[in-house]
């Protein structure tokens, strides 16, 4: 896909400040006087978006965006070798908007809708977009306006949702659904079945679906990385056991497939699939599965290859099982297969979070397995890409719990091991000390570089305000000028960002959203479902024009003003690289 055109190339209004001058004349007495002023701040910006004041010291030309370290800090290199602080939009779709908005104002349209929307990203500091976007949105679409793309790998979903897409004859099973009261019980969302076969097959076969997309992406220079998934097809993964600071708790994957159903054609689930089995049980415990039409080799399971014998095993846990495998049927039989969490003496109370009370022995081994499940993840994903493409970054996305809650280390090591370039981490707006801590952590331990996931809401405030419960839990605040004032906090904390070596490893944010969600009835976007932006002019009742030539106006309250906070914000914090490469003192940001 090439892009025709661009704001890129020329100098960029990103954003207005005003400002006084006092002027003292030598009279005597001394006279003064005082004007007011507003400051245009302009950054030229290469046809990438990477700024044309910042290059990139060290690097050379590829005719892709890479990452490099410069002075402490990791940053993007646009194609052309300048700095790239990466202000994507999620979801820049229009599925959210009104149907009789959609129609008065596009005709339903979609090209008009995306020039419009690319418009007014780039007029609020926006330089990319994220994973789910319109295909109108994309360079060389006809929008006019060409932003760089975060390239949606969708085998996670594709697998769920579309398993034909990727020549599957069914949907991989959920990790979640197999447990029966013995085992987790909590929220569990989705979580796909990695060690099934069919999971590598599905990723090989996504590059041809990508291709067909978008055509030949391996030679694409708008992509600034690959985004491997979307992790809330793989909850448990997301998160870890602590669950401070109000953050929910992450079940440990290995105790939940430990505990899981080993066929899913029999209860507790009762289900109706071509291929029964579920992979990780069978990986886990004993290979040999009846009905399987896979054949995984006999005694490779996890525990069979570490153990050799049952004995070897229950000396080493202190259980008392007959076999690794099926003896006498889940949830009542004596294999290692049939177990569902009831045996307390050495699973432990019931702690699916933190394993307490468990065979020490028993913690180590679902450790150590999760370990290889967490590594399956990504590397059928990374294989496949990497077989085709060798040009671009590859991202993983989005870990950390939601906000502060961290990750497990097993987990953030594998993904490195599995060949993540980058991650993507959380924020929690709250509690913003807590939020560097475990996303320094990560870095830390992985000394990968990261984006970070970042929405913040205003539910009362919005053309949501009757759900007023449904803001986000730790970032819902009274007005959309205190959104926006989060927002600069929130923000100039995460580019402040360090690891404990004194590395800045934050390259930028992926903001949810580009317009309120529909679907969650909350106030994550710039805009509102009727397409009103949040810039205390349109997303009001009055009725007026915008300065594309586009309608705006007609809500049912005046709704208060987030984008031009946002838009100083973007500034702020693309003048601080700036200055920052050119080495010259920046003020500091003040978190670590």
């Amino acid at each position: 896909m090439t892009g025709s055109g661009n704001i890129a190339g020329t100098a960029t209004v990103v954003g207005k400040f005003p400002f006084q001058v006092l002027v003292t004349d030598s009279s005597q007495p001394p006279q003064q006087q005082s004007s007011s002023y507003t400051l245009n701040v302009v950054i030229g910006l290469d046809q990438y978006s990477g700024l044309t004041a910042a290059p990139v010291p060290g690097c050379v030309p590829t005719g892709f965006f890479q990452m490099l370290k410069v002075k402490g800090r990791w940053v993007y290199a646009s194609p052309h070798c300048n700095a790239f602080y990466q202000l994507s939009v999620y979801d820049a779709e229009p599925i959210s908007i009104s149907s009789g908005v959609y129609y008065s104002r596009y005709g339903n349209d979609t090209s008009k809708w995306a020039a419009h929307s690319l418009a007014r990203e780039v007029a609020y500091g926006f330089n990319s977009n994220d994973i789910f976007y319109s295909s109108y949105m994309l360079p060389g679409a006809g929008g006019g306006i060409d932003l760089p793309f975060l390239l949606w790998f969708a085998t996670t979903n594709d697998v769920i949702f579309y398993p034909s897409v990727v020549g599957l004859p069914e949907s991989i099973k959920d990790l979640c659904a197999g447990q029966d009261s013995h085992g987790y019980q909590g929220f569990c969302n989705y979580t796909v079945d990695i060690l099934d076969p069919n999971w590598t097959v599905a990723n090989r076969a996504e590059v041809g679906v990508q291709i067909g997309l978008l055509g030949a992406f391996n030679t694409d220079p708008w992509i600034t990385a690959v985004a491997l998934g979307d992790a809330d097809t793989l909850f448990m993964f997301k998160g870890n056991g602590t669950g401070q600071n109000d953050v929910g708790q992450y079940p440990h994957p290995a105790m939940a497939v430990a505990t899981s159903a080993f066929n899913y054609n029999l209860p507790p689930v009762n289900g109706n699939w071509q291929r029964p089995i579920l992979y990780a049980k069978a990986a886990w415990a004993c290979n040999a599965v009846a009905n399987d039409p896979v054949n995984l080799p006999p005694g490779q399971s996890y525990l069979e290859k570490k153990y050799g014998t049952i004995g070897a095993l229950n000396a080493a846990w202190g259980s008392n099982y007959t076999s690794f495998c099926d003896n006498g049927g889940f949830g009542t039989g004596t294999g290692v297969l049939d177990e569902d969490g009831r045996h307390t003496a050495w699973f432990g109370p019931d702690d699916f979070f933190n394993q307490s009370g468990m065979n020490a022995n028993l913690k180590a081994d679902l450790d150590q397995y999760l370990y290889g499940m967490a590594y399956q993840i990504y590397y059928p994903q990374v294989s496949a890409v990497r077989a085709y493409d060798t040009h671009h970054l590859l991202m993983c996305q989005f870990y950390g719990g939601t906000g502060d809650g961290g990750m497990r280390p097993v987990i953030a090591q594998a993904f490195k091991d599995a060949g993540c370039q980058i991650m993507v981490l959380t924020w929690n707006s709250t509690y913003i000390q807590e939020a560097l801590a475990s996303n320094g952590a990560v870095y830390d331990l992985t000394g990968l570089p990261a984006t970070i996931f970042y929405g913040v809401t205003a539910q009362a405030d919005s053309d949501y305000s009757h759900y007023p419960n449904n803001g986000a839990f730790d970032a819902d605040y009274p007005t959309q000028g205190i959104r926006a004032q989060h927002y600069n906090t929130d923000n100039l904390a995460i580019y402040g960002s360090q690891g404990s070596n004194g590395d800045y490893f934050t390259m930028g944010i992926d903001f949810w959203s580009l317009t309120d969600k529909a679907t969650e009835e909350r106030n994550w976007g710039l805009m509102s479902i009727s397409d009103n932006v949040y810039d205390g002019k349109c997303a009001v009742i009055a009725m007026s024009i915008d300065q594309w030539g586009y309608p705006c106006g007609g809500e049912t309250a005046n709704y208060g003003d987030f984008t031009d906070g946002v838009t100083q914000t973007n500034s702020a914090v693309l003048q601080q690289l700036i200055l920052g490469l050119l080495g010259q003192k920046r003020p500091h940001s003040g978190y670590r």
